[in-house]
């Protein structure tokens, strides 16, 4: 038999915790009738006064109790939870906190009845119970705190196992939206093993704000800490965090914000993308290009560039109508994601003196919708493409591709590709797209050799295999136009559309 090497004074426990909110004492014990569903249904908590100023509170559920009785005084004990990410529990640590504050308190159990008496000590006694457990607490809580516990608990969100305040049953709230994604959690793979952070795939559900002060991360219905985020967050799996389970990682913060404007840009109020908590999702790798590209036009409207130290180029920014932005409006690594994911450029990139004979074009809906197809096709060629409009009259070119390999650019000359030709989705826009992407795939932008040639070839088989599963819009209605192309200088044959 193996003598433990440590005892724990109450007395410290207390101190440790008696300043705490009552609510986060109690969520313990509601935590642990909920990891007990599907067999445990119900969690019933009652709040009432007590004697010599105390207030009761009463947690009950009818879940099979506790698989070893020891544990309603064993911190850090084994357990079954820490194996299973949908299961909240780890520390094994939640009652006996809750006990160490209390003046007294009684666990009874399937089996077994353990007394916490005020004196000091603890007894234990057999009972006939045959299911669920029941916890009583007397605790050193005014009637004025015991409210404010009762607002509080409101605000969890039950789930699979019913969660009733003083006889009331607790709203079961429908999420506004839902979203499947790899987030980081603590899993114990075997008996004996250290606890070992991972990425697993989960569900995170977005709620309306339930509190009327702020929002919350919530770990599977229980609230954790509060956030600079419109909505309140519920992460279907064990969320890391530290012992007292209020707080998590700056790091996985910032994921879950990242998350959550990736599920609902497209229905967000303009004036919350000027929001701190937005700007740091922007700045995470796991950020969607749409969701970048509702930042910019959210944020800056459709015309919009840096400021740069070309004074001339950012005068004629402004004369053209564009928000000029001054660079310290934003980070460097916003700066860099919206360059590259919303094709933010700088004043003199686009207004510069050698670009003067193209001159950037607002999108519309025609343009956003083509915008997004090109990004589509991007995706089935494991291309993260940004597209941009330029109106070049005297230029020699219909499109033209940028040299990021990854993550490349397609500026489309909006004197040749007129909407009317945009709206299309036939052969001659694939054509385009093909003949532009394959540049990137091949890392030859000003070629059209070999390495460009088989990957025009690549590029067109794999789409012509999304287009026979039905992964890709394409209407072959219309024939190509073939046009004298220019071999010296590699020109695209012009839309028809624009030869007119």
């Amino acid at each position: 038999m193996t003598t433990e090497r440590f005892a724990v004074s109450a007395t410290g426990l207390r101190q440790l915790h008696a300043a705490r909110e009552p609510w986060s004492l109690v969520k313990e014990l509601i935590q642990n009738a909920w990891d007990e569903a599907p067999e445990a249904s119900r969690c019933d908590v009652t709040i009432a006064p007590g004697a010599d100023g105390t207030t009761v509170i009463t947690v009950e559920d009818d879940g099979p109790g506790f698989s070893d009785v020891s544990h309603a005084w064993t911190l850090m004990a084994e357990t079954a939870k820490r194996a299973d990410p949908t299961k909240r529990g780890r520390f094994n640590l939640g009652e006996k906190e809750i006990i160490a504050v209390a003046e007294w308190a009684e666990i009874e159990t399937a089996g077994t009845t353990v007394s916490f008496p005020a004196t000091g000590g603890r007894e234990t006694t057999p009972n006939r119970r045959t299911r669920g457990t029941r916890v009583r607490v007397a605790m050193p809580w005014s009637q004025a705190q015991a409210a404010e516990l009762r607002r509080r608990l409101r605000r969890f969100r039950p789930t699979e196992c019913r969660l009733t305040i003083d006889g009331a049953e607790v709203p079961r709230r429908q999420p506004i939206e839902t979203r499947e994604t790899r987030l980081r959690t603590l899993i114990q793979h075997g008996p004996g093993l250290p606890m070992t952070d991972t990425r697993r795939k989960t569900r995170i559900d977005i709620l309306e704000q339930g509190d009327e002060n702020s929002a919350w991360i919530y770990e599977m219905g229980i609230p954790i800490q509060k956030t600079t985020l419109p909505y309140d967050v519920d992460i279907q799996q064990k969320v890391p965090m530290p012992p007292n389970r209020n707080t998590v990682p700056a790091a996985y913060l910032q994921d879950v914000m990242t998350e959550t404007l990736n599920a609902m840009h497209a229905r967000m109020p303009s004036e919350w993308f000027s929001e701190n908590w937005v700007r740091t999702a922007v700045e995470d790798d796991r950020i969607a290009d749409e969701a970048v590209e509702a930042v910019k036009r959210n944020r800056y409207g459709e015309n919009a560039v840096v400021w740069s130290s070309d004074t001339d180029a950012n005068m004629r920014a402004a004369e053209a109508g564009y928000q000029v932005i001054h660079p310290k409006a934003m980070s460097k690594k916003e700066r860099k994601v919206l360059a590259e994911k919303a094709g933010l450029q700088s004043a003199k990139q686009d207004f510069g003196r050698a670009a003067e004979t193209q001159r950037p074009e607002s999108t519309n809906d025609v343009r956003r919708t083509f915008a997004a197809w090109v990004r589509e096709i991007g995706r089935i060629l494991n291309l993260r493409v940004s597209v941009r409009y330029v109106s070049a009259p005297d230029a020699s070119f219909v499109a033209q591709c940028s040299t990021s390999r990854s993550r490349p650019t397609v500026t489309f000359n909006t004197s040749f590709c007129p909407d009317a030709w945009l709206k299309e989705r036939g052969p001659e826009q694939l054509e385009l797209v093909i003949h532009e992407l394959a540049h990137a795939i091949a890392d030859t932008p000003m070629e059209h050799g070999p390495k460009w040639g088989d990957a025009c070839a690549c590029a067109g088989a794999h789409l012509a295999d999304a287009i026979a599963r039905g992964r890709l819009a394409y209407d072959p209605g219309r024939e190509p136009t073939i046009t004298n192309r220019n071999i010296e200088s590699a020109l695209h044959p012009l839309p028809r559309a624009a030869a007119s």
